[in-house]
């Protein structure tokens, strides 16, 4: 089952970094003034999400933004930090809809 999450999660995170292109955020060059709003949002949401202890390491949160819309993938370790992840990114000004594709770790084998 571990193995099923995995694959979905790299698949998500995939089709995630393909939907963004090359859009500022990724580091390419963007001259579309909606790419210096989704870094914009992207570094907020970054702040809103990590400044609970809780969802830092060992959980991984990756967020990246595209057209207002916030993309979240990673690994936590429980459903409420998955969920707590996804409200800090809706409580950020500009953000118009959050995809929340972040995976929760089962620690049973």
């Amino acid at each position: 089952m571990d193995k099923l999450r995995h694959a979905r999660a790299a698949g998500a995170l995939l089709l995630v970094l393909t939907a963004l292109g090359s859009c500022a955020s990724l580091g390419g060059k963007c001259n579309d003034p909606k790419c210096a709003q989704d870094a914009d949002i992207t570094a907020r949401v970054k702040s809103a999400v990590f400044a609970d202890a809780s969802l830092r390491a060992p959980n991984f949160v990756y967020v990246q933004t595209r057209a207002g819309v916030v993309y979240l993938t990673g690994t936590v370790a429980t459903d409420l930090q998955r969920e707590e992840a996804e409200s800090y990114a809706r409580g950020v000004k500009g953000v118009e809809e959050v995809v929340n594709s972040i995976t929760v770790q089962s620690n049973s084998r």
